[in-house]
């Protein structure tokens, strides 16, 4: 047994949700917590930095905590405007900065007199320039124009600053006590003082205003008045968790952005399940995880234009970041992952998905693909997680992905929740009992001749095209729909048609498949992804969910 006591000091926390920024996050997540225990690290003492290392690495290592907390009242959020941290009267050194870094850090590598010698000319004259730069950018000329005394004003404080909006969530929990309770965890005494060591080192958790306090304990805690959360894939409420190499993976992370670009907290998304959770209405979920998508947008390179497709090309651009994933990897990845087994065979277990987003659904959508979202299957192994962000990591900054030679897009991991509606996985995940394909499904079986002149042909071949994607659903962990419609164009707006599709997949070996577009009515609620057929590992066979708000034009 261990159990982590963190008490809200000012009775309030302060932290906003991963997937909404105008939201706050609640309950507590373990991912989180986690980071606060390894940015207290440094703040000991360097002597014992290795043995705290070694505790930390272990309490990663558990199984995901239940997590113990109340209900909690969400403040009502407002914007606020204040003023902006970057002065554009001083942005002009930013490049000089950078490129003294870059200096300092080959100057680290040099090997061999020669080297550094001329490592340390470089490091010199990057120093030189910077300074330059710098004492250029103080001076006046004696000159005043409208424009620089705007930028000058914006260096004293007052009401003439820029200034931006920002939210900032609060909830005000019932009782200011959480608890993370590890019940099969059986840790040494000598981590266990480790761990305490740096709990008592945490002073925040969230934004800086949250204060805390950690304090672990081998005994259990008393529940009161609080909800009890258990890992559970059947649950409602998705929480991160730390992965296997939490702390490396911070650290990683923490070396990659260096306070000037945006940060990335590695997790892994868990299920949770309270106690008292009755599934009246269970809502049914397939093979591939609901939560945890690393999504990618589409950005335009520098000093360029943001090269959009189609989304009848989802299958290029889809197999363009797969190889450039395995490339990354020197093709060293685990079945989970890469889709094949040690010995080179195929492998029949669920594994990622790479899945083209695209402008569709309402009556202006171009079809444009506008990122895309690595899928994972929902029993994903911790290891298998970590391996994949290992992978990432050395990816680079953008992604260029070239789907054919002539053809360059450049993509970005989006680290804050996304503004367009396309890239938000609620988007393609909300429960529903009504869905329809995005990209046409790509059938295992030829169902025959559906474009046929004789009318009983087409309507054995539609038949056996339904009964098709009914197996495909049955494969893939979902009901048996109650009714199943072949179309020969989706029934969601901007969509392109099933042929432009057809054939799958478009090179290499093996049998060619026929597509078509499906839209299927399932009697209990079905939570996405919806992905099926031969193709589904590369976005073809992609559903989106239908409401009765949005319901489609024709017969259904």
């Amino acid at each position: 047994m261990l159990a982590l006591e963190i008490e809200l000091l000012t009775g309030g926390y302060r932290a906003t949700a991963f997937n909404d920024r105008s939201a706050a996050e609640w309950p507590v997540h373990p991912a989180r917590v986690f980071s606060a225990l390894v940015a207290a690290l440094p703040d000991g003492e360097a002597r014992d930095r290795e043995e705290e290392d070694g505790a930390l690495d272990a309490l990663a290592a558990l199984d995901p905590p239940e997590v113990w907390a109340s209900e909690a009242h969400h403040r009502p959020v407002f914007e606020h405007y204040v003023p902006v941290n970057d002065l554009t009267s001083l942005s002009s050194i930013d490049a000089y900065l950078k490129k003294l870094g870059e200096a300092e850090r080959e100057m680290a590598t040099a090997d061999g007199n020669k080297e550094q010698k001329k490592r340390a000319r470089a490091l010199e004259k990057a120093a030189q320039k910077l300074r330059q730069q710098s004492d250029k950018s103080t001076q006046s000329d004696g000159k005043f124009s409208k424009d620089g005394v705007t930028r000058a004003a914006q260096l004293i404080p007052g009401p003439q600053q820029s200034k931006q909006p920002r939210t900032f969530p609060v909830v005000t929990p019932h009782v200011a006590l959480v608890h993370l309770v590890w019940g099969e965890a059986d840790l040494s005494d000598h981590t266990f003082i480790r761990l305490q060591g740096i709990a008592a080192r945490v002073a925040r958790l969230g934004h800086s205003a949250s204060l805390v306090r950690f304090r672990f304990s081998a005994s259990p805690p008393t529940l009161g008045p609080r909800t009890r959360w258990r890992p559970n894939q059947k649950g409602v409420l998705t929480l991160r968790v730390p992965l296997l190499n939490q702390r490396e993976a911070l650290e990683r992370e923490h070396e990659r952005h260096k306070q000037e670009k945006a940060r990335v907290l590695p997790y892994r998304p868990q299920r949770y399940q309270s106690m008292s959770q009755h599934a009246s209405a269970p809502t049914a979920q397939g093979v591939f995880a609901a939560d945890g998508w690393i999504v990618y947008e589409v950005v335009p390179p520098r000093g360029g234009r943001r090269r959009l497709l189609h989304l009848s090309r989802a299958e290029e651009l889809a197999r363009a970041f797969r190889g450039a994933l395995i490339q990354a990897a020197d093709g060293d990845l685990p079945e989970g992952i890469s889709g094949h087994r040690q010995d080179g065979a195929v492998s029949q277990r669920p594994h990622l998905a790479f899945v083209p987003l695209a402008d569709v659904g309402h009556p202006w959508a171009t079809a444009s693909i506008l990122g895309l979202a690595l899928i994972p299957p929902a029993d994903l192994e911790r290891s298998a997680w970590t391996e994949l962000l290992r992978a990432l990591g050395k990816l680079a900054d953008p992604v260029v992905l070239r789907p054919r030679d002539d053809i360059e897009v450049h993509v970005e991991r989006l680290v804050r929740p996304a503004s367009r509606k396309a890239l938000q996985v609620a988007t393609w995940t909300e429960p529903a009992h009504r869905w329809a394909t995005t990209t046409a499904i790509a059938l295992d079986r030829n169902p025959g001749r559906l474009d046929s002149r004789d009318p009983d042909v087409v309507a054995k071949a539609v038949r056996e095209a339904e009964t098709t994607i009914r197996a495909s659903c049955a494969r893939q962990g979902l009901p048996d729909p109650s009714a199943v419609f072949v179309h020969r164009r989706s029934m969601i707006d901007g969509a392109p048609a099933a042929r432009r599709f057809a054939p799958y997949p478009r090179r290499g070996k093996g049998p060619r498949r026929v597509c078509v577009h499906a839209e299927l009515v399932f009697d209990q609620k079905v939570r996405g992804p919806l992905l099926l057929g031969a193709g589904r590992y590369f976005g073809i066979g992609f559903g989106r969910p239908i409401h009765e708000r949005n319901k489609p034009h024709g017969d259904a």
